[in-house]
């Protein structure tokens, strides 16, 4: 079951989610009647064709833009919909492909930054607090290390412990690992479970790496070509921690295959609808 001791909060709720934008065209939906659960301390990923309205969706959650109609909720509070104003929050903290250490800043400094900044922790706890965390994620050696020195696995580590530092009550992850090469991105997605079973705070992943998605997942979340909603939910039934070795059996192998075969159809109905308008 997803989540375990300690993961008490981050339940997220998305009913009938709707975000259409204006253009010169007219409307154009990118979300279209989605709804979502997700439990505490799940770590649920996204799937979906590029350019279908997962990270439409993301941002929604990330309170970065209002909904067109519907509503999500977190831990029971409406955080979008009607009457209510999208703003960020320090329940929901967001890591994008793109890095964002400050470059001026040690790592410790950037770990301490936000408790400090929201005047959550006073600069002796933030520290104590920022050191530990950072030693929980074999950061210890790179406390004092600029960004600019640092490999793109430590610097996503990084961004990671920062944004656990503010204990949101859910972590947005949009394809964090995208840009790194595969041996990279194998260490970087048994650092992320380890930290998950170290603090279980839930999860919202947006991947395009199928196996990446059922090998981090609790569950995976297929989504239609635009507008996004969901198509297949896929409940990974593989024990944790996950070790590579798992990658090679055939459960593993599996769910890869009905992800892939999920996500070719709307991939396919994706190009169509381009080729159309390209028409």
């Amino acid at each position: 079951m997803a989540g375990g001791a300690g993961a008490a909060r981050g339940r997220l709720v998305i009913e009938n989610a709707v975000k259409a934008y204006d253009t010169p065209a007219g409307p154009a939906l990118a979300v279209d009647n989605c709804s979502l659960s997700v439990e505490p301390g799940e770590i649920c990923m996204i799937v979906g064709p590029s350019g279908c309205g997962k990270t439409t969706l993301l941002n929604a959650v990330a309170g970065f833009h209002d909904l067109s109609s519907g509503r999500i909720a977190l831990d029971g509070v409406e955080i979008a919909g009607e009457g209510v104003q999208a703003e960020p929050g320090p329940d929901r903290v967001v890591v994008f492909q793109n890095g964002a250490l400050f470059p001026w800043m040690t790592a410790l400094d950037n770990v301490m930054f936000g408790p400090l900044a929201q005047g959550a922790l006073g600069p002796a706890q933030a520290r104590d607090k920022a050191r530990a965390m950072m030693a929980d994620a074999g950061l210890a050696d790179a406390q004092d290390m600029y960004p600019a020195q640092m490999s793109s696995g430590i610097r996503r580590r990084v961004e990671i412990v920062r944004a656990m530092m503010n204990d949101p009550a859910i972590l947005l992850l949009d394809e964090p690992y995208r840009a790194m090469d595969s041996l990279t991105r194998a260490m970087m997605h048994e650092a992320l479970l380890e930290m998950h079973a170290r603090r279980p705070v839930t999860i919202l992943f947006i991947t395009h790496d199928l196996e990446e998605a059922v090998f981090l997942g609790h569950r995976i979340v297929v989504m239609s070509a635009r507008p996004c909603r969901p198509t297949l939910e896929l409940d990974i039934d593989m024990p944790f921690p996950r070790k590579y070795a798992m990658t090679a059996g055939d459960a593993y192998r599996g769910y890869v295959q009905a992800a892939l075969e999920a996500v070719h159809v709307e991939a396919v109905k994706s190009f169509a609808a381009g080729e159309k308008e390209a028409a």
